[in-house]
């Protein structure tokens, strides 16, 4: 049970030129992010990571950042979501208690020069990366993602997600609010944040649907309304 191939693979078989994303101006069916996620996959494969790898992600909310997450569980690796507004100190910190294997930032980001592997998004050459993989076999319990807690209360605490854990809103939450294919899903939480990681992955493509993403702040989306 892979997480991420179960969530993707359905959609390719009903609607694979269904918009899975939108993003300000752009748009990705669900093809072309399988096709991206394999990509990601493995570009993260040939950098050296491994099945349980940690991969730390500080990305701004957009397809990119989803293809990542799906490419590191794609290939059996953990990745961990974090927010792009960190101070240096936390994500040293976070890298260090996640032992992560590979940190994929947005270009420019000032944690770049925190761990010892970095893969930028959006390198030269992804188009030339495979877009089929074939998905890591895993187990429902093996582990799947890695979510940090806000720290309130102490240093962050990793927090760590089953495969099958990944599945789960979809068969209750979901349902209880009665999503469908037809509906488009905004969170105003991000994909760094439990909420955010529920509505715009697990549930939007949980039932095949379209998720809408935005990378800047909350307040900032409003004043465009």
């Amino acid at each position: 049970m892979n997480a991420a191939w179960a969530l993707l693979s359905p959609n390719l078989e009903r609607h694979p030129h269904k918009p899975a994303y939108l993003c300000g101006s752009d748009s990705v069916t669900y093809a072309g992010l399988a096709g991206a996620a394999a990509r990601a996959g493995a570009l993260l494969a040939a950098s050296g990571v491994g099945p349980g790898d940690r991969v730390c992600c500080v990305l701004s909310d957009s397809p990119g950042a989803i293809s990542a997450i799906l490419g590191a569980m794609w290939i059996g690796a953990c990745p961990v979501p974090l927010s792009v507004a960190l101070r240096p100190e936390d994500y040293a910190c976070i890298v260090a208690d996640a032992d992560a294997r590979v940190l994929v930032a947005d270009d420019g980001h000032p944690c770049a020069a925190v761990p010892d592997v970095l893969v930028p998004v959006g390198t030269a050459d992804a188009d030339s990366w495979p877009e089929f993989l074939e998905p890591a076999a895993c187990g429902p319990d093996d582990l799947a993602l890695m979510l940090y807690t806000s720290g309130s209360t102490g240093r962050p605490k990793g927090v760590p997600h089953r495969h099958r854990d990944i599945l789960r809103p979809a068969e209750t939450f979901g349902s209880l609010i009665g999503l469908t294919g037809d509906d488009v899903v905004f969170s105003a939480s991000k994909l760094s944040f439990a909420y955010g990681l529920i509505a715009s992955l697990s549930l939007s493509l949980g039932y095949g649907a379209t998720a809408v993403l935005f990378s800047g702040k909350f307040a900032t989306f409003l004043n465009t309304l």
